[in-house]
């Protein structure tokens, strides 16, 4: 089993934020990376990175790892992992409170709420991620690796809802899915009092799938 994990934060969020996990994975053994997305190329406007440039960023550093590592992410984060899951890297997956790969209108309203309080930058990625090609998933894909998806009751950003719909999509594939919602918690259940019980609901699946307990 890897011993390695890759965080991937979200769109308005630092590395800081896993800032919890990574204590309390180290604390069991896991050498944790946690980087911040890259800089933005002189013609991504709104400073911020494209979406493209972001997933080819996590690819790249999956890639110099010792092992595959555990991939978790949060919000965009969640995305960028199964878009790496669907591409063969990672020995497996944790999508938090994911946004949707491909969601196009079907995801707009959430999106709208997103994006109306943030900048332009931000718009710009959120809207590659509903309509774009980069963050496009197989969603058939029999090879993927594990992949567990968590969803926050009181979410108001990503709604539970949408993460169960992204749960079914990836139940075309015989790859092994699991879903959990936590209830009464928000967006950022990684963060908020109550954040342990999500790291060891991921910790222990994790370990479940490599056949340790």
């Amino acid at each position: 089993m890897t011993r390695t994990v890759l965080f991937i934060h979200d769109a308005g969020a630092t590395p800081a934020i896993w800032g919890s996990f990574v204590r309390r994975y180290e604390a069991c053994g896991y050498r944790c990376h946690a980087p911040a997305w890259p800089k933005a190329a002189p013609h991504d406007p709104g400073r911020v990175a494209s979406l493209a440039r972001i997933i080819e960023a996590h690819a790249a550093i999956a890639r110099t790892l010792p092992d595959p590592p555990l991939l978790i992410g949060h919000g965009i984060g969640g995305l960028i992992v199964q878009v790496l899951l669907d591409r063969g890297i990672g020995a497996a997956g944790i999508a938090i409170a994911p946004f949707s790969s491909g969601g196009g209108w079907r995801g707009l309203p959430a999106f709208l709420r997103v994006a109306m309080f943030t900048d332009r930058g931000r718009m710009r990625l959120l809207w590659q991620a509903a309509f774009g090609r980069d963050a496009v998933i197989a969603f058939d894909n029999d090879h993927r690796a594990p992949l567990l998806l968590i969803a926050a009751e009181n979410d108001r950003t990503i709604g539970a809802g949408a993460v169960a719909a992204t749960y079914r999509q990836h139940r075309l594939s015989v790859a092994a899915t699991a879903f959990r919602r936590f209830p009464g918690r928000s967006h950022w259940l990684i963060a908020e009092p109550g954040w342990e019980a999500v790291a060891d609901d991921g910790m222990q699946w994790f370990q479940q799938q490599s056949g340790l307990s």
